[in-house]
C-alpha cells in the first residue's frame, strides 16, 4: 500500500466504533446448546460461529463450486467459490471491520459462510430461480436466503442472529452496490464480496485453457487502466479496494462505498465486465444441465423439494449427474447416494422449506 495511504488508513482507525455490533447482544435460536460453552472464548460468539460453519458440511462442499470459471477445469488456480471465501472475502471483511472499529468476527464469520450458491455460480443460480418459477408455482431462489434456510433448518448449526442477517443482507443483487443499514458489519461483507471482479480479471485475462486465456488485454486497455489505478498486482488492487472503502466511510459516517474518485473507477471496471466480458460468456448449457437433473429429481424423489437438492450439488456433482442421464436415459437412487446430496436425503425427506422468507423472527428484530 501507498506510504500517504497507509497514514490515512491509521489516521481513522476506529473511526465507526460507535456503530459496532457488541458480542453482547448475540443470540441464538436453541440458546443455549452443546457448543455454547465456545461463546464465552476470546472470539465471543461471532468467533464461534467461524468453527462451527467451517466444521460443517456446507464448508466441504465450497471447493467444488465455481466462482466464474468452472470449478472443474483443469488448472487449479482459477477462483472457487472456497477461495472467493476464505482467502479473499473473509479476510477483506475482517480488516475493513477492523479498521473502521467494527465487530470484525461478526464481520469474518458471515463472510466465511456468506456463499450459499447453486452449483455453476451466478448462471446456476439464475437458472435454478427460474426452474423454481416454472416448475413450483412461480418460487425464486437467491443464495443469500438459501444459505439462512441451509445453516438454520438443514445442516442446524445454530449460527447467532446477527451472522445469519448478515448473510440475508450481504447481496443487493447483480451490479447494485447500495448498503442495506440493517447491520454495519452485513454493509463490510457486502462491499467485500462485491471485489470479485478482481480475481476474476485474472482467471479471464492471464490463466490459460487449452493454452490460451479466454480474454485479450490488447482488446480491453481502458480496463487495463482502470485495473492498474487500484494496484499492479490482484493483491495490491484488493489492498488499494479495502483502503479506498474504509477511507469513504469515515467521511460517510457509515459502511459506505459510492461517491469517491475510487468508487466511480471501480463502477467503471464493473461496467466494463458485466457489459464486455460476463454477459459474452455463455452459461446456457448449464441451465439446461441443471434442467436436466432438476427434472430427474422431480420423478426420483417426490418427497424433496428439488430446488433445495439442486443447491446442494457441487459442479463436479452436476456434471456426474448429467453423465449418467446421458449414459442411462435416467438417474437412479444409486447415483444420488454416491455423491455428498445422498447423505442429506434423509434430513430432506418429507420437508418443505421457506426459500422465499426465512425465518429470523425469533432474532431481536426482524431482518429485512
Amino acid at each position: 500500500m501507498q506510504p500517504q495511504l497507509l497514514a490515512r488508513i491509521r489516521d481513522i482507525r476506529g473511526c465507526l466504533a460507535h456503530l459496532r455490533t457488541p458480542d453482547e447482544v448475540a443470540v441464538r435460536r436453541d440458546q443455549p446448546d452443546e457448543f455454547s460453552w465456545r461463546d464465552e472464548l476470546p472470539g465471543g460468539p461471532f468467533g464461534a460461529d467461524a468453527d462451527r460453519y467451517l466444521a460443517s458440511r456446507a464448508f466441504r462442499r465450497l471447493p467444488g463450486q465455481m466462482s466464474v470459471l468452472s470449478a472443474v477445469q483443469m488448472n487449479s488456480h482459477f477462483q472457487t467459490r472456497l477461495t472467493h471465501s476464505i482467502a479473499q472475502v473473509a479476510p477483506a471483511a475482517r480488516t475493513m471491520a477492523e479498521i473502521l472499529g467494527l465487530n470484525a468476527n461478526l464481520a469474518y464469520a458471515s463472510a466465511l459462510a456468506h456463499d450459499a450458491k447453486a452449483p455453476f455460480g451466478a448462471p446456476g443460480e439464475r437458472g435454478l430461480s427460474k426452474l423454481a418459477q416454472e416448475y413450483m408455482s412461480g418460487r425464486t431462489f437467491k443464495h443469500e436466503r438459501f444459505g439462512v434456510v441451509l445453516y438454520q433448518d438443514i445442516e442446524r448449526l445454530n449460527l447467532t442472529w446477527q451472522t445469519l442477517v448478515c448473510i440475508l443482507n450481504h447481496s443487493t443483487g447483480y451490479g447494485a452496490d447500495n448498503p442495506t443499514g440493517v447491520l454495519p458489519e452485513a454493509d463490510t461483507l457486502m462491499y467485500a464480496d462485491k471485489m470479485y471482479r478482481f480475481p476474476d480479471a485474472k482467471d479471464m485475462f492471464e490463466r490459460r485453457i487449452g493454452g490460451q486465456p479466454l480474454f485479450r488485454w490488447r482488446d480491453f486497455p481502458d480496463l487495463r487502466e482502470l485495473l492498474d489505478w487500484f494496484g499492479a498486482t490482484t493483491a495490491e488492487r484488493i489492498d488499494r479496494y479495502i483502503a479506498e472503502v474504509c477511507l469513504e466511510s469515515e467521511r460517510a459516517g457509515r459502511v459506505f462505498f459510492g461517491e469517491s474518485e475510487a468508487a466511480a473507477k471501480y463502477r467503471e471496471i464493473k461496467d466494463i465486465m458485466r457489459d464486455r466480458i460476463y454477459r459474452t460468456m455463455h452459461f446456457s448449457s448449464a441451465e439446461a444441465l441443471l434442467k436436466a437433473v432438476f427434472r430427474e429429481f422431480m420423478r426420483l424423489l417426490p418427497d424433496v423439494d428439488p430446488v433445495v437438492a439442486v443447491a446442494l450439488l457441487s459442479d463436479a456433482d452436476a456434471l456426474f449427474l448429467q453423465r449418467q442421464i446421458f449414459a442411462n436415459g435416467r438417474l437412479r437412487l444409486d447415483d444420488i447416494g454416491q455423491l455428498a446430496l445422498g447423505e442429506l436425503l434423509p434430513i430432506l425427506s418429507g420437508r418443505t422449506f421457506d426459500l422465499e422468507n426465512p425465518d429470523l423472527s425469533w432474532g431481536p428484530a426482524a431482518a429485512k
